[in-house]
């Protein structure tokens, strides 16, 4: 698997799953918008931004084809206004878990898809880009397997 396949399994669970949790409008649109990478951020009350960042690339195997361990992160961070308190962010907080808590996504039988951990939530805070809203983050570490042939 490599680096744009991993992110694209991400982002592929994402779009199938987040519209079925949160709701669609009569327009098929999520209730809940949310925007991809660095895609523009949604001026929606509430939304959600995910993200995909590696980290770390580990070479596990030596030849002319070395299999390599790469890992990174998913965050997803959450917006709500600040008159609602914590209870909304929390209910789509749980909603990240089900997508991507203890997943494997896309694994095919040579690559064994991206494998995620458990989703880590971070204290609610305000938000930096808009200070009527509050920003939750939910973080999931990630590992897929890529083969490269030597160079």
């Amino acid at each position: 698997m490599t680096p744009v396949q991993a992110a694209s399994q991400v982002f592929a669970a994402w779009h199938t799953q987040w519209p079925l949790l949160v709701g669609v409008d009569g327009g098929g649109k999520p209730l809940v918008p949310y925007s991809i990478d660095n895609t523009t951020k949604s001026d929606s009350v509430r939304s959600a931004r995910v993200l995909f960042s590696e980290h770390l690339s580990e070479q596990m195997t030596l030849g002319k084809i070395a299999r390599f361990e790469n890992t990174g992160i998913i965050e997803v961070r959450l917006t709500g206004p600040l008159n609602e308190g914590r209870a909304p962010l929390d209910v789509l907080a749980g909603y990240v878990r089900q997508i991507f808590e203890r997943k494997r996504l896309g694994a095919r039988v040579r690559d064994g898809g991206v494998i995620t951990r458990a989703v880590s939530v971070a204290p609610l805070r305000r938000d930096q880009d808009s200070t009527r809203q509050w920003l939750l983050t939910c973080t999931t570490p990630f590992t897929y397997y890529e083969m490269r042939p030597q160079g």
